[in-house]
């Protein structure tokens, strides 16, 4: 209701849809819309923009929708021929795109070698493995086990690492191997800290 929204906002159509009613399913399911509140900013065409998920504040969300505006020739179809044809500035915001879908695979692809966006490589990486793990992949635990480790080192301090601390406890008590519950002890303290 504040005027500085309302001047950002009034250049969008506005659509408010409640994602647990059958009518909005489709477009849920089109923008793999995975938590809530999701903001898409779209093309005349339906083309993603931009998006935002979880709550921002009012000054944050202004400056959102400010940049979905002024990037709204920039939608996710052209981004994605660009990063295809080796932008590494497209393939980045195309990669955390389809890391904020849960669209592991393409996300730690396009985030491969990203020097911006190390972090959220290493987060769609161990989707990705995990994603494997659940094909019945037995071969992708060990490994995502080893990238949660490395992820934490190099991002001890990141809020991020609260829950791969936590799954990296839990790898261990579910691997069982010698020195394991002294690890998932010292990780579930480390957490803790």
């Amino acid at each position: 209701s504040t005027a500085d929204f309302k001047k950002s906002g009034a250049r969008f159509v506005k659509l408010r849809l409640d994602a647990d009613a059958p009518i909005s399913w489709a477009l849920k399911s089109r923008y793999k819309v995975g938590g809530y509140p999701t903001i898409i900013f779209a093309a005349s065409d339906g083309d993603e923009i931009r998006r935002v998920v979880g709550y921002r504040e009012k000054k944050l969300f202004i400056k959102e929708m400010d940049q979905a505006w002024n990037e709204r020739d920039q939608s996710f179809t052209k981004l994605l021929a660009k990063a295809t044809a080796g932008d590494r500035a497209a393939a980045d915001r195309v990669g955390l795109t389809y890391l904020e879908r849960r669209e592991f695979a393409d996300a730690a692809r396009l985030l491969d070698k990203s020097v911006a966006h190390l972090e959220q490589w290493y987060a769609a990486e161990i989707g990705r493995l995990e994603a494997e793990e659940s094909s019945g992949n037995k071969n992708a635990k060990p490994i995502r086990l080893a990238t949660i480790e490395k992820s934490i080192a190099q991002f001890s301090a990141s809020p991020e690492s609260l829950g791969l601390r936590s799954q990296l406890a839990g790898l261990y008590d579910e691997r069982g191997e010698r020195g394991d519950k002294d690890k998932s002890k010292a990780t579930t303290e480390a957490l803790i800290k």
